[in-house]
């Protein structure tokens, strides 16, 4: 039976394409517009639930010789019902097909996503045990090979999501279908299952609120996926660091360029690489420019989040004091640094931090690195040593010629340093100009910065009134 024989099924289509503008419908219309063009009526749902119901029967029944289906999974919102009839009642003219060419079943099975033999499925709502994806990794498949056997994780993933955030994403796949499928026919665009995830990590991060403002969270999406070559995006609700081959085969996924974005129940498939993010950034531009993202005060203010999965470190000090912080894994070690003293009022330049569990040979975090560096993608504890500050003898030249000699500690600033000289030589601290090795120095570095040591030699010169060395 051809999909257009199904009863309602022409009317259906039509009242999908048949849907006015977007970007000429103003923000605080988005949820009125969602309602009437998007959201499944009463009719719609019963119609496409019993051409369903008659696909699972025909697949469990009639559709293979060899293979056994327990189970038909629909993944997925109702307005993929559709295609997926259009496609899913001609399976005997494909099982046909199969038959003269000798197509292996299996490879049948993968092609049609939502349909899987009970042998092959991932079906438990709990993570799976870690040697599943173990056997994965090992298999060394091409990326979303094996997206087949975790469609009903994919569905559960998104089936925990509050009903609004549910509407904000039909309203992103009909922004996709309409701005980016439709206007860039023959270019190779992420899948929309991209945008989708990306959609729950904007409402994770930027609410986690069962009631939110619609156009709130479509600009966020929108912000997100200008700055695509930022992204970084996973989850660890199905697998994670835990186990030591999947730890690492995802740190690697992870150190991808980016932008990344990890299924969250294959970790062997990051959706949308090598694909045309930036014609998608140039649509989301366009759109944030449109009504739909604009009140009568002016842009929508999107939500606070960052384009990478955050993480949470926590840094213990040798007390055992604890210090939380939320980051990306892409902050730099002297970020990182830079909190510790204001949380702590332990200077940048006394810390030393390393990671536990890091491998051999790694050594302390250098500043100029990230945790992604590291292969820090993950919730864990940062050690920080403190190395005492010394006292040295510092020898100050004045313009004269003549030598002084201060007793200082290493961690006080230059700013100190002159007000020092200012109670010993009578030389107020603004007129000093102070240098070490050809390089001037400026009053908010401690002098540990400048690598100043014991017996070191700073030579002072005096400036006017009018800025000029004397």
């Amino acid at each position: 039976m051809a999909w257009n024989q199904v009863p309602g099924m022409p009317e259906l289509q039509a009242q999908l394409t048949a849907i006015p503008e977007l970007y000429q419908t103003p923000a605080n219309k988005l949820d009125a517009w969602i309602e009437r063009f998007l959201q499944p009526n009463e009719t719609f749902n019963s119609q496409v639930l019993e051409a369903i119901d008659r696909i699972a029967t025909f697949l469990k029944e009639n559709c293979f010789k060899t293979t056994q289906v327990h189970k038909v999974v629909k993944a997925g919102c109702l307005d993929r019902a559709l295609p997926a009839a259009q496609r899913d009642l001609q399976l005997p003219g494909v099982r046909r097909h199969q038959q003269d060419c000798d197509i292996p079943e299996r490879e049948l099975l993968q092609e049609h996503q939502g349909v899987q033999s009970g042998e092959g499925q991932v079906t438990t709502g709990v993570k799976p045990d870690p040697r599943v994806y173990v056997s994965l990794i090992e298999a060394c498949g091409g990326p979303g090979d094996f997206t087949p056997c975790f469609t009903e994780l994919q569905r559960n993933f998104v089936k925990r999501c509050p009903p609004k955030l549910k509407s904000l994403i039909r309203l992103v796949k009909q922004w996709y279908k309409t701005y980016l499928k439709t206007k860039y026919k023959g270019y190779s665009l992420p899948h929309k299952y991209a945008l989708e995830l990306l959609t729950i990590y904007a409402w994770e991060q930027g609410s986690k609120a069962e009631d939110f403002r619609t156009e709130q969270g479509f600009c966020t999406l929108m912000k997100l996926l200008c700055q695509y070559q930022k992204l970084c995006v996973y989850w660890t609700t199905y697998y994670d660091f835990e186990n030591p081959i999947v730890g690492n085969y995802v740190r690697e996924q992870l150190r991808k360029p980016r932008p990344v974005i990890l299924d969250p129940a294959d970790p062997t498939f990051a959706v949308g690489q090598e694909t045309r993010w930036d014609l998608v950034a140039a649509e989301a531009a366009e759109c944030l420019r449109s009504a739909c993202s604009k009140n009568g005060l002016g842009p929508i203010q999107p939500w606070n989040v960052p384009p990478q999965t955050p993480i949470q470190i926590s840094v213990r000090n040798i007390s055992g004091s604890l210090l939380t912080m939320c980051v990306n894994p892409w902050v730099t070690v002297s970020q990182i640094k830079e909190e510790i003293q204001r949380e702590w009022r332990i200077s940048i330049y006394d810390q030393r931090l390393c990671v536990q569990g890091l491998e051999p040979g790694r050594g302390l975090l250098q500043d100029g690195c990230t945790l992604a560096d590291y292969n820090v993608f993950s919730n864990t504890t940062v050690n920080l040593l403190t190395t005492a500050s010394q006292e040295i003898n510092l020898f100050v030249r004045n313009t004269d010629g003549r030598t002084y000699t201060f007793q200082i500690q290493t961690h006080i600033t230059v700013g100190d340093l002159k007000k020092k000289i200012q109670e010993r030589l009578n030389v107020p601290a603004p007129q000093q100009r102070l240098t070490y090795s050809d390089r001037e120095l400026e009053d908010h570095n401690p002098l540990k910065y400048y690598n100043i040591k014991n017996e070191s030699t700073i030579f002072l010169l005096l400036r006017l009134r009018g800025g000029r060395e004397m």
